[in-house]
Order: C-alpha cells, then sequence, then structure tokens
C-alpha cells in the first residue's frame, strides 16, 4: 500500500526547540566518486524548496532523487513547501484543494518505472517573500521534521533565512540526524546580491559557512555553484542525474534550429549576457523555454536587436528540444545544472562561460567554454560548423543510476576522521546578532512589504 501524504503543521502552534548545547560537527573528508554504495540502507528524510508542478531543478531532482533511493531500497520521507492558496495561482499558475490533490499531481508526474517507488511526502508551510522574491519557511522547518538517520537539505540557506540561523546552540540536528548532508543549486550570495546590491553577500557567505559547518556533516554543490564552497574543504561532485528519456531523446533529421534556452526567464539567468554575446556573434535569433519576465526578455531583445522566440514551458523537454543544436547558458549565479546535463545527454553542443560553477562540465567532448567575447564567437561557429560527438562518459557520469550510486555510497560510507575544526564563524556578539536577527525576521514578513523591502526599494 502506498504511503499517503501526511501534512500537519500548525502554523500558530509552533514546537518550540529547546537549547541542547550541542557542538559544531566536524567536516568530514569523503569523495563520493569513490564509493559504490553497497552499505546497508538507512532511513533518509529530503528537504527541499520547490514542488511540481514547477518543473526546476530544486523541485524535479530532490523528487527523482527521493524516488531513486526508495527503488534502491532506502526508506525515504520528502518534505514539500505548501503555499497558501492565494499563493499557489502566482507560484504554479493553479491552486489545490489540499496537499493530496498536489501529491497526485507529482504521483502522475514521475516516470513510469518511479511511480511504484514515490516516497512518502510531507507538506511545510512556506510565505513568499517579496525582498527576495523567494519563498521561506514560514515556521521552524526543524519542528516539521522527523527523526531519520540521514537528512539532506537541498539549498539550505532558505530554510534558516528568517534570522532562526543565528540561533545556532538551539537547532538540535546533531541530536536528531546522526548525518546531515547539505546540496547546494545556486550561488546563493550571487542570487541575493542581484536583488539587493553587493552589500548583502558577505552576510550571506558568512550564513552559509555557519549553516554548513554547525550543522552539517557534508556539504556538497549539485556541481560547484559557489567558489567559496572550496573554502569548505569538501570536494564538489554532481549528486544529480539526467532522466532516461534525455538519453533516448528521438534523432531528428538532423539538428536544423539554431541556439536555444530553458529556464525561467529572469535576470539571475544570465539571460542580457546571452543577448550580448549572440549579438556579438552575429546570431538574430535565440528560441527561450520557460516562464517569467517577458517585459525583461523583451528589452534586451530590443536592446541588442536578437529576435527571442518564446516557446513557452515545456512538460517534455527531450522531444521539444530535439531539433536543436546548441544549448546557451550563460549564467554564473543560477547554474542552471540541471538543463546543462540534459542537453550533454541529448547529446548537443553546450556553451557555457569559464566560471567555478561550469567547472564540472568541461569534462565533456561537447561542451564548449569560453571566457571572452571573441571566444564566444568561436565556441558559436565551431558549434555551428561541426557535428557534436559522442561522449562515452555521458551517461556514467550524468544518469540518475550514478548519481544514486554515488550519493548512497556516501549515505552508507563508515565515518571518518575530521581533518579540520570550523573556525567560530558563529561567534557573532549578542547586540549585533539580535539586530541581525530582527533585521532578517523583519524581510520574511511575507508579500505586503517588510521592513527590508521599504529600505531597498521593493
Amino acid at each position: 500500500m502506498r504511503p499517503r501524504c501526511e501534512s500537519q503543521f500548525d502554523v500558530d502552534g509552533l514546537v518550540s526547540i529547546k537549547n541542547c548545547g550541542c557542538m559544531p560537527a566536524p567536516l568530514i573528508k569523503i569523495d563520493p566518486l569513490q564509493l559504490d554504495g553497497s552499505g546497508p540502507p538507512r532511513d533518509v528524510g529530503i528537504v527541499t524548496v520547490s514542488a511540481i508542478p514547477n518543473l526546476t531543478g530544486t523541485s524535479v531532482n530532490p523528487l527523482i532523487r527521493a524516488a531513486s533511493l526508495v527503488e534502491a531500497g532506502w526508506p525515504t520521507t520528502l518534505y514539500l513547501p505548501w503555499f497558501a492558496l492565494e499563493e499557489q495561482e502566482r507560484e504554479y499558475g493553479r491552486s489545490f484543494a489540499d496537499p493530496d490533490a498536489q501529491v497526485r499531481e507529482i504521483e502522475a508526474w514521475l516516470p513510469d518505472a518511479l511511480r511504484p517507488h514515490r516516497p512518502n511526502i510531507v507538506f511545510y508551510p512556506v510565505r513568499f517573500n517579496a525582498t527576495w522574491a523567494l519563498p521561506l519557511p514560514a515556521m521552524p522547518i526543524a519542528s516539521v521534521l522527523r527523526r531519520h538517520r540521514t537528512l539532506i537539505l537541498e539549498e539550505l540557506e532558505r530554510h534558516f533565512f528568517d534570522g532562526r540561523w543565528l540561533d545556532l546552540s538551539a537547532f538540535g540536528f546533531k541530536h536528531r540526524f546522526p548525518l546531515v548532508i547539505s546540496l547546494l543549486h545556486t550561488n546563493f550570495p550571487a542570487f541575493v546580491g542581484l536583488r539587493t546590491g553587493r552589500w548583502i553577500r558577505p552576510l550571506s557567505r558568512a550564513m552559509t559557512r555557519v549553516l554548513s559547518r554547525r550543522i552539517c556533516d557534508h556539504s556538497f554543490s549539485v556541481v560547484s555553484a559557489a567558489p567559496f564552497l572550496r573554502e569548505l574543504g569538501e570536494p564538489m561532485v554532481s549528486l544529480n542525474g539526467v532522466g532516461a528519456n534525455f538519453f533516448a531523446a528521438p534523432e531528428s533529421s538532423g539538428p536544423t534550429q539554431g541556439a536555444y534556452f530553458i529556464g525561467k526567464l529572469i535576470p539571475e539567468k544570465g539571460l542580457h549576457n546571452a543577448f550580448r554575446l549572440l549579438k556579438t556573434a552575429g546570431v538574430s535569433q535565440i528560441d527561450l523555454f520557460g516562464n517569467g519576465d517577458l517585459s525583461y526578455v523583451r528589452a534586451q531583445e530590443s536592446a541588442y536587436r536578437v529576435a527571442a522566440v518564446l516557446r513557452g514551458g515545456t512538460a517534455t523537454p527531450w522531444r521539444c528540444l530535439a531539433p536543436y543544436r546548441v544549448f546557451i547558458n550563460c549564467s554564473t549565479s543560477e547554474v542552471l545544472c540541471t538543463t546543462t546535463a540534459e542537453a550533454l545527454a541529448m547529446r548537443k553542443w553546450v556553451i557555457l562561460p569559464r566560471h567555478t560553477s561550469n567547472r564540472f562540465f568541461e569534462q565533456f567532448d561537447n561542451c564548449l567554454v569560453f571566457e571572452t567575447d571573441t571566444e564566444f564567437a568561436a565556441c558559436w561557429h565551431k558549434a555551428m560548423a561541426e557535428e557534436p560527438r559522442d561522449d562515452p562518459q555521458v551517461a556514467e557520469r550524468l544518469s540518475w543510476a550514478a548519481a544514486t550510486r554515488r550519493l548512497t555510497g556516501l549515505l552508507s560510507a563508515p565515518p571518518a576522521m575530521p581533518y579540520h575544526d570550523p573556525p567560530p564563524y558563529y561567534a557573532i556578539p549578542a547586540r549585533e546578532g539580535r539586530d541581525i536577527r530582527f533585521w532578517l525576521r523583519q524581510s520574511a514578513r511575507g508579500m505586503r512589504g517588510s521592513f527590508t523591502g521599504s529600505h531597498v526599494g521593493q
């Protein structure tokens, strides 16, 4: 019998988390590429910040990851955000009467092979924050979580961005979860810096360091989303995969269309640079798949005189993208790792800026990397003149089967010796801590404006 969705929460009756006096967990040096996942299965909880019907990396990848773990024999619970009905319309374009209705939608979206392995699903309440343009938890996330042998936090910073991250002694995570892993999908300091200015980036970087070192045993980016992650001493490895449909993408009579982009149509995705570089290379058109700020797209189209053909969102990208030859991704804050991996799996050329966030993809034959406008033009002409190559590394490096083996290898690895102690980034003076905590909490008051928003023009 399939697990029912279990969604019980009371925003007004929060469970208080008392000071447990736990010490920071040491970081452990493990390379999951060298692990085979042969250890005994353990109970796993995965917490993410987006859900189907949003077809984003933070909704699709955790769902497939959870279902793949269940298929491999690992009992898994997936924690998903639940929006108020009025916010669902903006987030999803429609609303769900209750969590069970959304679970049915999620189950229908799952590939046929994974549908019998749907994980147990628990929802937690979120509110959209207009200042940061992000959904943030409406209650302490720790009060929603059950006990698990292993906890995976996707987009770590968002779960504690309301100021509770300063109350580090109150988490008690290491008492409740023997192994805590964070997977970072976004260069979060760069993302929030685009919204509020560069002055917020040092605080955001400090927050990531504090959380990674205080409550996590391992912090991995799904590729390598932020250069400063190297300071944490963790190896960077892809723990995401690509669906089988992309490896078996229908063959067209030869790619006849040029460039495409797929993702949210917002400034954070690097569209400004994409339009500018296309103009420099003499390209007159790019097809855009996704939804977002259409006025922003039209402004770039007008400024650079590169025609943007809006194709809208798609639930079957392996079919819609089959005729295209080149995927262009100029983002350096949100790295679009899922769509880049999907393009490589479909045997397309991929053009990326040389950046830490794209280092994982440089190993593939069909990845073309540029640093200057001239190099971008050279990459473009090479992609249009030569056929993409058959790369034997793609299936092993990018399939979900390989990614699940790497993840279960990490989850079943025996404890290793700590290789350094966390520095005291968390030693924030009491008065300063109270001021920052108040400032951040005021910024998370919802969509009707905030203390922060009034000072940054939102």
